[in-house]
């Protein structure tokens, strides 16, 4: 395992306020990414989790259009005219 020194650390500041972001994230999988990267500086650590917010925002929606799909075709077995018919109505709302 490689140890870390804080010889390397040039902007305390920055270094400080990316350890907060770390131990305070509470999605394990994006804490995963954040300590598996390497060399983490704060501008990549904020881009990071920016990006894994708008990925769990973009998937709570679509979660909620299959949701309402199948409420409104009664399985989520629809068919994929009947599918891409609901995706182009849902895109020009």
């Amino acid at each position: 395992m490689k140890r870390f020194t804080l010889d390397k650390v040039t902007n305390l500041t920055d270094w400080f306020t990316t350890m907060i972001i770390i131990a305070n994230h509470y999605d394990i999988d994006v804490l995963k990414k954040l300590l598996l990267y390497q060399d983490l500086k704060l501008e990549r650590t904020k881009a990071i989790c920016k990006e894994e917010e708008k990925a769990a925002k973009m998937a709570s929606m679509l979660g909620a259009s299959w949701t309402s799909l199948s409420d409104n075709y009664g399985s989520p077995q629809v068919q994929s005219s009947e599918y891409a018919a609901s995706v182009s109505s849902y895109q020009s709302n």
